[in-house]
C-alpha cells in the first residue's frame, strides 16, 4: 500500500508543539475513554518534554506499562507504532519500549482558525498540499506507551563516561545504518555505501553502554523491515532492569523516526470524527 502524500513531514515549531498539546486537550475526554482513566488525569498530565513532531505526557494513576502517551504530528512514528503494536511476538523483546495502543485524533483536534496543512517537500523544495488521514488538516497522533527511566543517569552511576558512552552509541549506529542498507527496502538507506562495524567493535560497544537488548531489538526491527536510527540521541534511549544480564540496560524509548515498508496508517483507528466517536477503518486485504 503507497502512501499518496509526503512520507516525511516538516518539523514543528515552538509555537507548533504548543498547538499540538492545546489540539490533544481538546480531545481529553475522549483520549481519557481511550486509556481507562478520568478526564482530569489527561488534563492533569505532567509533560515530560516536547521533540521535532510533539509532545510526551505522564499520565497519572496509570500502571508503567502504559503510563505514557506520546502525541505526535510524525506520520511515520505513528506508523511503526502501530506495526511493532500489533506483532505477536513483540514480548520476546526487552530492548524495545512496549506500546500499548495507537489511535489518530479526529475532527476533535480541529482548533478554531487552523488552516489547511501546506508544506514544502523535502527533498524538492516544492509546496505540497497535505492529503493524508484527517485532510485537509495536519494530523496528530497517540501512542500510548510503557514508562521507561532515563538512561544516562544509570549509566553514570556505572561508572561509563559521556564521551565512551557516545562513541559507542556511534558504533551502534553504524551498525544499524549498515544493516538497514542491506536488508530493508529504504531507498535512503539502500545507496548509501557504509563499511559494516567489525563484530569485535559491536560487542565491545555493547558491553560499555550495556546495548544487548537494544542491538536484539534493532535487528528484531530490521527483520519485519523497520529501520530505528535514533540512538545518537541518548534522551530516546531509556533503561530497563530485566531478568537476565542480556535483557537488562538500554532500550529504545521513543521511537521517533523509524521507517517501515509496512505501510499501516490508514487502518489506524480515529478518535473524536464528526460526532466524537471511535470509528475502526475496515481492515484491507495486503
Amino acid at each position: 500500500m503507497a502512501l499518496t502524500w509526503d512520507k516525511r513531514l516538516p518539523f514543528v515549531d515552538t509555537a507548533g508543539r504548543k498547538r499540538i498539546v492545546e489540539r490533544a486537550m481538546a480531545c481529553a475526554g475522549l483520549i481519557a475513554e481511550q486509556i481507562g482513566v478520568p478526564e482530569a488525569a489527561v488534563h492533569n498530565a505532567r509533560l515530560l518534554g516536547c521533540g521535532n513532531y510533539g509532545c510526551t505526557l505522564l499520565i497519572e494513576g496509570l500502571p508503567r506499562d502504559r503510563a505514557v502517551i506520546k502525541v505526535t504530528s510524525d506520520n511515520l512514528e505513528a506508523n511503526a507504532a502501530k506495526q511493532i503494536s500489533e506483532d505477536g511476538t513483540r514480548r520476546h523483546e526487552p530492548g524495545l519500549v512496549q506500546i500499548h495502543k495507537v489511535f489518530r485524533l479526529g475532527k476533535c483536534s480541529v482548533m478554531p482558525g487552523m488552516r489547511p496543512f501546506v508544506f514544502k517537500h523535502a527533498a524538492t523544495g516544492q509546496t505540497v498540499t497535505y492529503r493524508g488521514g484527517g485532510t485537509p488538516y495536519r494530523p496528530l497522533w497517540v501512542i500510548q506507551r510503557e514508562e521507561i527511566d532515563d538512561a544516562w543517569p544509570r549509566l553514570k552511576a556505572l561508572g561509563v563516561k559521556q564521551a565512551a558512552a557516545t562513541e559507542a552509541l556511534g558504533v551502534i549506529w553504524r551498525y544499524a545504518t549498515d544493516l538497514a542498507a542491506f536488508q530493508t527496502s529504504f531507498g535512503r538507506f539502500r545507496h548509501h555505501s557504509i563499511a559494516r562495524p567489525a563484530s569485535e567493535d559491536v560487542d565491545r560497544a555493547m558491553a560499555l553502554v550495556h546495548g544487548h537488548a537494544l542491538v536484539n531489538a534493532i535487528d528484531w526491527l530490521v527483520e519485519r523491515d523497520m529501520s530505528w536510527l535514533d540512538m545518537r540521541k541518548i534522551i530516546n534511549l531509556g533503561w530497563r532492569e530485566g531478568r537476565t544480564r542480556e535483557d537488562t540496560g538500554l532500550v529504545i524509548r521513543d521511537i521517533g523516526a523509524t521507517e517501515s515498508g509496512a505501510e499501516v496508517l490508514e487502518e489506524i483507528d480515529v478518535v473524536g470524527g464528526a460526532r466524537g466517536q471511535t470509528r475502526s477503518p475496515s481492515r484491507r486485504r495486503r
